[in-house]
C-alpha cells in the first residue's frame, strides 16, 4: 500500500473524519493530505473487499488516482456545485464504473504504445464507455445489492431503537412506567401488523401459484390496516389513539431510512451519463493529444 494505514482508525472512522473535512471551506495543509489519504484507504477497502481487482499493485494505483480525483471534487467550491455530505454514499454508486473508465484507458494506452501491431483497431468503439452503459449499470446494481441488503437489516434490527426513541417524546416522557408500556405496546402491535394469519397465507399461496399475486396485495390487505391491530401492553384504553399516533409516526421515520438508503444506492440516468460522459471525455482527451 502506498500509504501507512493508521492503526487507531478504522474505515468508519476515516469516513467520518472526511465527511466533516469536506463541509469546510478552507483547509491546512495537513488537512489537506488527510482528506487524500483517507479516501485512499476507503476506496482500496471498499476495492478489495468486493474483488474488484486481480492483484493489489492494480488496487494501490487506482486508489490513489481517484483519491486525489474526488479530492478535487470534494473541495471545489465553484458556483452551482453542492458540498458533499457523505463521502461514502458519493464514492460507493460510482466506484465500479470508475474503475471500468480506469481499466479501459489503460487498455486504449496499451494499444497506441504497440508499434509492432498491424491489426487495425476501431479505438473510438473500443474504448467508448457508451459501448458499456448497460454492463456497468448492471455491475453496479450487481455489487450493491448485498450491501444494499445489509443496509436494510441493519435498519430493520435497528427498528426497536426507534420505537423507543419515538415513545420518549410523549407527554408521558417523566412516566417510565407509562413509556415502557408505550414501548411494548407499540412493539407488540406493529408485530401483529405484520404478522400474516393462516388465511391471509393461503389467499397468497393460492395467487401466486396461479400467478395473479399483484405487488400491492399485501399492503392492501394487511400492512395499510395496522391501526386496526393494536395491543395495549398494561395501559388503559384512552391511549389507544397514542399508540396509534406513536406507529404512524415510527412507519414515517423508517420509511423515510428506508428510501433514504435505497437512494444511495441508486444509479439514476444522470449519474451514470455523468459518469459514462466524464470517462469518454478523458478518453478522447486522451486520443487528441
Amino acid at each position: 500500500m502506498l500509504f501507512k494505514r493508521p492503526k487507531d482508525l478504522n474505515i468508519p472512522d476515516m469516513c467520518i473524519i472526511v465527511d466533516r473535512l469536506i463541509q469546510q471551506d478552507e483547509w491546512t495543509e495537513q488537512e489537506k493530505d488527510d482528506i487524500v489519504r483517507y479516501l485512499y484507504f476507503i476506496i482500496y477497502s471498499i476495492s478489495k473487499s468486493n474483488k474488484y481487482f486481480y492483484n493489489s499493485n492494480d488496487c494501490d494505483d487506482f486508489s490513489i488516482y481517484f483519491a486525489e480525483q474526488l479530492y478535487y471534487r470534494f473541495t471545489n467550491r465553484s458556483k452551482g456545485l453542492d458540498k458533499i455530505k457523505s463521502c461514502l454514499n458519493y464514492i460507493k454508486p460510482i466506484l465500479y464504473g470508475r474503475i471500468l473508465n480506469w481499466q479501459q484507458h489503460d487498455k486504449f494506452i496499451e494499444l497506441l504504445e504497440d508499434t509492432n501491431s498491424t491489426k487495425k483497431y476501431n479505438l473510438g468503439r473500443y474504448i467508448d464507455p457508451l459501448v458499456y452503459k448497460e454492463q456497468i449499470k448492471n455491475e453496479i446494481d450487481l455489487s450493491d445489492r448485498n450491501s444494499l441488503i445489509k443496509s436494510i437489516h441493519s435498519e430493520i434490527t435497528s427498528l426497536p431503537k426507534l420505537v423507543k426513541k419515538v415513545c420518549s417524546l410523549t407527554q408521558f416522557k417523566n412516566d417510565k412506567v407509562i413509556t415502557n408500556n408505550l414501548y411494548i405496546s407499540c412493539m407488540l402491535s406493529l408485530i401483529n401488523a405484520i404478522t400474516l394469519n393462516s388465511k391471509l397465507e393461503e389467499q397468497i399461496q393460492q395467487k401466486r401459484e396461479s400467478n395473479t399475486l399483484r405487488d400491492n396485495y399485501l399492503i392492501e390487505n394487511r400492512l395499510k390496516n395496522i391501526n386496526d391491530s393494536i395491543i395495549l401492553w398494561h395501559l388503559d384504553g384512552s391511549l389507544t389513539n397514542l399508540v396509534k399516533v406513536l406507529i404512524n409516526r415510527v412507519k414515517v421515520m423508517f420509511s423515510e431510512s428506508i428510501h433514504t438508503i435505497g437512494k444511495n444506492y441508486e444509479v439514476t440516468p444522470e449519474i451514470l451519463d455523468a459518469m459514462i460522459s466524464l470517462g469518454g471525455g478523458e478518453y478522447r482527451g486522451n486520443l487528441s493529444e
